[in-house]
């Protein structure tokens, strides 16, 4: 573990050392059942977030990477098209916030910025068209609250009670969908388990499944 965290810290030392620009903000990390502080690293590039309590759980993610951003509650929420690898396992979803609110602008500059979403004109690239509350329906265990989205090309689902239950989905991939009524939708992917969602706040709206249902299509024959 101890040689793993060393090469961790040489890791960002390097990225540091490349780039004329590195801040380096105090965060607080949201885990299951608390948070983890630590330090972020920006560059151009990539951010590194060094865990204070456990180095080893340290990483690193890439700008180019990050398919959206929002904030809720005090958090930033940023969303990857790659899983990356805490203490609390693999997941592609990392909320955070400054320890020291003067740096809150630093970190939503950082992650907003323009070169983290290119977006190809005339398209829906990176491109948020839909975001809706819901839960999936568990055959074992609990129901996991969240949020599905259509971003661009890809049907996001980010679990709040449980990181590690978030899964995104390339139009392309998805197998097929069932919508009985504007309360229940069931995601089933070429490869991997099928997802069932009960709406627990406003319901999917018939527009919004046909634009789904069309963009699902249209992936398929590119």
């Amino acid at each position: 573990m101890k040689k793993l965290a060393l090469v961790f810290l040489s890791l960002s030392i390097v990225l540091v050392a490349q780039v004329p620009v590195v801040q380096i903000i105090p965060v607080e990390m949201a885990v299951p059942f608390g948070t983890a502080t630590g330090k972020l690293i920006l560059h151009d590039g990539y951010a590194v977030f060094l865990d204070d309590e456990k180095p080893e759980s340290s990483f690193a993610v890439s700008r180019v990477d990050l398919s959206s951003v929002g904030a809720e509650a005090g958090m930033l929420n940023a969303l990857f098209k790659k899983n990356f690898k805490d203490r609390a396992g693999e997941k592609n979803r990392l909320s955070l916030r400054a320890t020291k609110p003067e740096d809150t602008e630093t970190l939503r500059r950082w992650f907003s910025a323009a070169e983290t979403a290119p977006t190809v004109a005339g398209s829906d690239a990176g491109k948020e068209l839909f975001k809706l509350d819901v839960q999936q329906k568990r055959r074992l265990g609990k129901n996991q609250k969240g949020r599905l989205m259509l971003v661009g090309n890809q049907l996001i689902f980010e679990s709040i009670d449980d990181p590690s239950s978030s899964r995104r989905w390339d139009l392309k991939d998805i197998k097929s969908m069932e919508h009985k009524n504007p309360y229940e939708l069931r995601v089933e992917p070429f490869t991997g388990d099928d997802y069932r969602f009960e709406l627990t706040g406003t319901p999917m709206e018939a527009a919004q499944y046909k634009l789904l249902v069309d963009k699902v299509t249209a992936a398929r024959v590119r």
